[in-house]
């Protein structure tokens, strides 16, 4: 019995070393394999470094060497904790000059690549295709030529949400397989050479696409309907583009659209009502094109988030329409270069955040019923209002002494060129926080009130073509 006993102890002993021996070479094999990985790594990073040239004083001279530290611990890198591989690399804004390595796809295990803002030049690398868990690629602000490498597709990065190649010179078109990542968030693309128009088929596998920045390429042709089917776009910027034609009937379609912004371009014909709908809008511009009509049609209470409204430079005709009034959240109103119409409503005062109006050049009156315009006294109510421009419309009217209680923190008044006649009432230059004072080319009178001398700040002051006498008090 005893012998049988010690023989089964003897089996045990012998199992559990057969065991141990298996663990310790599966763990020298998991060691080796991990070092080589890591060594990928490390050899990949000193592959970049050797492609790019850098200051003198640069850190990444000093610790970009193996024989120094870890490469987790060098500048700019940053490795997972699980595998110790290099899961982000952040070099943005390091005076860097040079060329992409090609050797930037072995770090299959980079999740951000962040290089922009630097002096890189030539090409894209096509290995950045090689990325596959890459979720990030900021390339923007460098030197980068030639146009967008056909890796950065779908199928290769099939993870990725942010693509920032925006402030290089690249060429070409916007490519139809990026249109494949259906993971995309932001697209950033703006100040390159691009061209040949927004594709109609751009936007038919974005569904998760927030970010859309194109300004200044030279696209041309017209802005496609099917953009519509970005129905989570929050931001769409399409400067300076050289695009033609009208806006999209069905533009009031973004219903998450926070910022939109398309001006510099020719587009004409007029505002379509569904804008009305983008109750969402924080940020309008279509300044500086070829639009035309009255936009009064549009709903009374349409934007109640914006905050800025730049219409200047079109051919918008009629009366300045309610919906403005009512965007109580306004700090900037540009509606200047156009043939804007009628009375001045006394409604802006409503807008109680207001900064910047601008409503000079176009065809305003003063109410014909009223000696002074009554609007100024309204605008009293907008108490961090900056920038007053109403300069060169035909308000016929005379300063109500209200004017002296703007907001004390405007620093700029243009009333230039607007008709206006009687003396210059005093209390104008209790302004004191005034930097610029245009009141030129009007049939103002009399004397310059003695308190002046209020305007400390005073930097410019315009009074020709007027009829006022005498000489500026001491």
């Amino acid at each position: 019995m005893e012998i049988s006993v010690l023989i089964l102890l003897l089996k045990l002993l012998m199992m559990h070393i057969f065991i141990f021996q298996c663990a310790l070479s599966s763990s020298s094999s998991f060691y080796s394999s991990s070092k080589t990985n890591n060594n990928t790594d490390m050899f990949a990073s000193l592959a970049i470094k050797s492609k790019i040239q850098l200051p003198s004083n640069s850190p990444i001279l000093s610790s970009w060497n193996p024989s120094n530290t870890s490469f987790c611990n060098w500048v700019g890198v940053s490795c997972s904790l699980l595998h110790q591989r290099v899961s982000a690399l952040n070099m943005s804004y390091m005076n860097k000059y040079g060329t992409i390595s090609p050797h930037i796809g072995n770090l299959s295990f980079l999740r951000t690549l962040n290089l922009g803002s630097n002096n890189f030049r030539d090409p894209t690398p096509e290995m950045i295709g090689k990325l596959h868990r890459l979720r990030k690629l900021n390339l923007r602000d460098n030197q980068l030529e030639g146009s967008i490498p056909s890796t950065i597709n779908g199928q290769s990065l099939s993870s990725l949400e942010k693509l920032i190649l925006q402030y290089n010179n690249l060429v070409g078109t916007i490519p139809s397989f990026v249109f494949n990542i259906s993971t995309l968030k932001v697209i950033a693309l703006s100040y390159n050479g691009i061209s040949r128009g927004i594709p109609n088929d751009m936007c038919r596998m974005f569904p998760k696409l927030e970010t859309l920045y194109l300004l200044v390429n030279p696209l041309g042709g017209h802005i496609p309907t099917s953009l519509c089917l970005c129905r989570n776009l929050k931001e769409l910027k399409l400067c300076e583009n050289g695009l033609t034609g009208s806006l999209p009937t069905n533009i009031g379609c973004f219903s998450e659209i926070e910022y939109l912004s398309i001006p510099i371009n020719q587009l004409t014909s007029t505002i379509p009502i569904s804008l009305g709908n983008l109750s969402k809008l924080e940020f309008l511009d279509l300044s500086k094109n070829n639009l035309s009509g009255n936009i009064s049609e549009l709903p009374d209470s349409c934007f109640p988030k914006l905050s800025g409204i730049y219409f200047r430079s079109n051919q918008f005709s009629g009366r300045i329409p309610d919906f403005i009034s009512n965007a109580a959240m306004l700090t900037i109103l540009e509606l200047s270069n156009n043939s804007f119409s009628g009375p001045v409503p006394i409604t802006l005062g409503n807008l109680r955040y207001l900064n910047i109006l601008n409503i000079g050049i176009n065809q305003l009156t003063n109410n014909p019923t009223q000696r002074e315009p009554h609007f100024l006294t309204s605008l009293t109510q907008c108490h961090q209002l900056r920038y007053l421009d109403i300069n060169n419309n035909p308000l016929n009217g005379s300063l109500p002494e209200s004017i002296g209680n703007l907001s004390n923190s405007l620093e700029n008044i243009d009333l230039r060129g607007t008709q206006l006649q009687g003396r210059l009432p005093y209390q104008i230059f209790n302004l004191s926080g005034l930097l610029k004072l245009r009141l030129e080319f009007n049939n103002l009178s009399g004397a310059i009130p003695s308190n002046i001398g209020n305007l400390r700040k005073l930097q410019q002051l315009y009074l020709h073509d007027n009829k006022i006498k005498g000489n500026l008090p001491h």
